[in-house]
């Protein structure tokens, strides 16, 4: 367990406040991370033990549970031997979870159930099985609580029935108003408002105490609130809102018999979604609808990055691992790259030379040591990507841009005289450390340029083909999209992308982003270092923001003069 969070799970929740079971886990577990099950001991004051500082703890704890002068506590005993264990397994009518640094399966009891034991390592409870356990409210609690306080909440609501189902049972069990005192939730879920308060409370409620509910006065059962969660959904983007509107009612059709359908189901969106999330989507909304989603197949809308960036958000906030977030639009962006793809070979410029011709033909990439091929084959790549541009490709079919360094279509042609590159590994480690590559910060420094009147067709982007290794994981999907985009590149594996960037720059008087100052190549290049030096444009990372050099906008001015 790395968080407080791994402990946030349905069997957990199951466990400690349904079945008001104790827990047993091994090996050692950090206090910090423990005290995340604490929001399963509602209806307790939780105290923390540490074995080590009291001599005999289990008299301790004994002789609290015989006084009746405060609530009920529930201990968290941490840094426990196994002989210490042993001892508190003896205890009667204690609440607990122990913590112990030794593995302990031969202390298991035989017939004792109080004590369910959990290791740590495997995740797995060693005298407890889940196979027929329904654990379909838990999942619904645990996936509309968007943080630790909305699920104490949720459960101290939970207890609050308890409780008062409690107080009626002893009051007068014949006249009860079971509709009334649970009114948020539906018949099928009592059962475990029953379990908790005969648990909780060490009592036993009639088992025919459903079956006389009809005589019962009724009230209109509150259902568990889905709208933050479907708010957090249709607020954020509206081109999102309307495709996920659309495929609700898609999937409706599709999935749902509409005879279980209140009419106001039918027609609101909000109650729909409030539908789906208990009776279908109990355990969260499917990989699939969000695959399907992101395709945007109903409203036919394209996704630019804000929307992509959006999109990640909201499933972020919907407790969507990241793994599966990252699957999504790796997904999706292969799918694009599938449905774009054209097998054809490259088909050479019409005024390409022999050499260029020679090169495209082994489609060998030269070594860097044999400066004067490399350079030649740098700029045949540009020529193809120039010959695209300006339409002098042979009519004999679709035409494949280089696979070595992606061009501009016709449909992303420039729209000015001048362009600008940004060195897309300098910017992505430039403002955090060497290990760490921030894919946000060349989307911020796409945008600042957007914001500052540049066409995006006339923003290209290099990144350097090592710098996969210092994304971070939970960023690997928006890399992967980023690079789907006709404008933006990667070099080749083991080939400088710096030198891919000046080249293209050179080529087209385009303005280089960057903070690196070429100095290898000035060296090898000395007749190129004023245009270097003319046409490197300097930036600044401060927190959100991107700063460009000072009179940057002036240059701009003459840029576009």
């Amino acid at each position: 367990m790395d968080t407080k969070y791994d402990f946030i799970t349905p069997e957990f929740l199951h466990l400690l406040f349904f079945q008001q079971k104790n827990l047993v886990i091994y090996p050692y577990v950090d206090l910090k991370h423990l005290r995340g099950l604490e929001v399963f001991t509602v209806g307790y004051n939780l105290i923390d033990l540490e074995s080590t500082a009291l001599y005999d703890i289990k008299e301790v704890i004994s002789s609290d549970i015989s006084s009746d002068t405060h609530a009920p506590n529930f201990y968290l005993i941490y840094n426990l031997n196994k002989e210490k264990a042993k001892d508190l397994l003896e205890l009667k009518d204690v609440h607990c979870i122990l913590n112990v640094n030794q593995t302990i399966k031969d202390l298991l009891p035989e017939t004792n159930e109080t004590f369910i034991f959990y290791n740590k390592k495997t995740n797995k409870f060693l005298n407890y099985s889940f196979e027929n356990v329904d654990l379909k409210l838990e999942q619904i609690i645990i996936s509309i609580s968007e943080n630790i306080e909305m699920l104490r909440g949720e459960l101290q609501n939970i207890k609050n029935s308890a409780n008062q189902l409690f107080i009626e049972l002893n009051k007068d069990p014949e006249s009860i108003n079971l509709s009334k005192i649970l009114n948020r939730y539906h018949e099928h879920e009592y059962p475990k408002i029953f379990e908790i308060t005969e648990k909780f409370y060490g009592i036993n409620i009639p088992d025919d105490i459903l079956e006389d509910m009809p005589r019962f006065a009724r009230t209109t059962p509150k259902v568990l609130d889905f709208s933050p969660e479907f708010n957090a959904i249709v607020d954020r983007n509206k081109k999102l809102r309307e495709e996920f509107i659309q495929l609700l009612h898609e999937y409706r059709i599709k999935h749902v018999n509409e005879s279980n359908l209140e009419l106001r189901e039918l027609y609101s969106p909000q109650l729909l979604y409030t539908y789906l999330r208990k009776h279908h989507w109990a355990q969260g909304i499917p990989q699939e609808f969000f695959e399907e989603w992101i395709q945007m197949k109903q409203t036919k809308k394209e996704l630019w990055e804000n929307d992509f960036l959006d999109f990640e958000e909201m499933l972020v906030n919907l407790k969507i691992p990241q793994k599966t977030i990252s699957s999504i639009l790796s997904n999706h962006k292969n799918k694009r790259l599938n449905e774009n793809d054209v097998q054809d070979p490259i088909i050479p410029p019409q005024n390409a030379n022999n050499d260029n011709l020679e090169i495209n033909k082994k489609n060998n990439i030269p070594p860097t040591s044999d400066f004067a091929l490399f350079e030649k084959w740098i700029l045949s790549q540009l020529d193809e990507i120039e010959a695209h541009i300006n339409g002098k490709v042979k009519n004999t079919g679709p035409q494949k841009i280089p696979t070595q360094l992606k061009g501009i279509s016709n449909e992303h042609e420039h729209t000015s005289m001048y362009s600008f590159i940004l060195d897309g590994s300098n910017i992505a480690r430039d403002n955090h450390n060497s290990q760490i590559a921030s894919i946000g910060d060349v989307i911020k420094c796409r945008e600042k340029l957007h914001d500052l009147g540049i066409p995006k067709q006339d923003i290209f982007i290099v990144f350097g083909a090592g710098l996969h290794h210092h994304i971070p994981s939970e960023a690997r999907g928006l890399y992967e999209l980023l690079l789907a985009e006709h404008n933006v590149n990667q070099a080749p594996a083991e080939r400088d992308d710096d030198w891919f960037i000046i080249q293209y720059a050179l080529k087209h008087d385009s303005y280089i982003i960057t903070n690196d100052r070429f100095l290898d190549y000035r060296k090898k290049c000395p007749q190129h270092e004023q245009f270097l030096k003319s046409h490197s444009i300097r930036y600044s990372i401060i927190g959100n923001e991107i700063i460009f050099e000072e009179r940057f906008q002036e240059k701009l001015r003459k840029i576009r003069s």
